[in-house]
């Protein structure tokens, strides 16, 4: 049988590890917590339930992971963040696998909680992941903090029945702090590569990602929390060229 790794990155996530943990230590045969220096409990927690725990300052959301695969004793590796947790469908589909692993990739569905629902619409409906690989046959790609597990191109690609369960934001005020966060970092990214975009651009990308998820995804289905999420989603869009925008304008005032 197949031994299997499974890796995760965690950063003050005390509260979201001991379900994460719970839902993979049935189907792994090692389970490694790479820390960015939690000040929480969440490395003591880790070790109590049996998890290798290193500490590795953070490197970039697509960094640490890379890191913390290539950490993995074995050559099949799962990645899950802290915030998911495997269902039972899954947790028997990687069971299966270990004992019959046919494809060098392997992607599962996500499926997103937001503020204690579960989101079906709002553009969070067809959320597919690749999370389960072969070393050599993946690597980790994207823009941080959107990072992506890439597949290389003669990979062989699977899908996985289940569930990855997403627990993601408990509040709106835990998701606008969040929001703050990654548009700080995607602007950095798109500085860093030279990027320049418009007020008119940066409006008219926020309205129609507005549309997009509410209208064309049906949003409107997902209720209240529907609306609010893709408001909030058109939001981060806006914000992510307005600080771009800041960006250039602060280094012409340099040069």
């Amino acid at each position: 049988m197949i031994k299997l790794s499974t890796v995760i990155i965690t950063l003050n996530e005390a509260s979201n590890i001991k379900r994460c943990l719970e839902s993979v230590i049935p189907v792994s045969d090692e389970v490694i917590v790479v820390d960015s220096e939690s000040t929480d409990s969440t490395i003591e927690i880790a070790a109590n339930l049996g998890a290798k725990t290193l500490i590795q300052p953070f490197l970039g959301h697509k960094q640490q992971k890379a890191f913390a695969a290539q950490q993995a004793s074995f050559d099949y590796i799962l990645s899950i963040d802290a915030d998911e947790a495997l269902d039972s469908e899954l947790q028997n589909a990687i069971r299966q696998l270990k004992t019959n692993w046919s494809h060098d990739v392997y992607t599962v569905k996500r499926l997103n909680q937001y503020c204690g629902k579960w989101i079906k619409y709002s553009g969070w409906n067809k959320d597919i992941n690749t999370r389960v690989w072969k070393k050599g046959k993946a690597n980790w790609g994207g823009t941080n903090p959107h990072d992506k597990l890439i597949p290389i191109p003669d990979a062989t690609r699977g899908n996985l029945k289940g569930n990855l369960l997403h627990f993601t934001y408990n509040s709106l005020s835990q998701h606008l702090q969040q929001i703050d966060y990654f548009t700080e970092i995607a602007a950095n990214q798109m500085f860093e590569k030279q990027k320049k975009v418009s007020v008119l651009t940066a409006l008219c990308k926020s309205v129609f990602r507005f549309f997009r998820t509410f209208i064309l995804q049906r949003g409107f289905l997902d209720g209240h929390r529907g609306l609010t999420l893709c408001y909030a989603q058109a939001f981060e869009t806006y914000m992510k060229y307005a600080k771009l925008k800041l960006l250039h304008e602060k280094n012409n005032r340099n040069e």
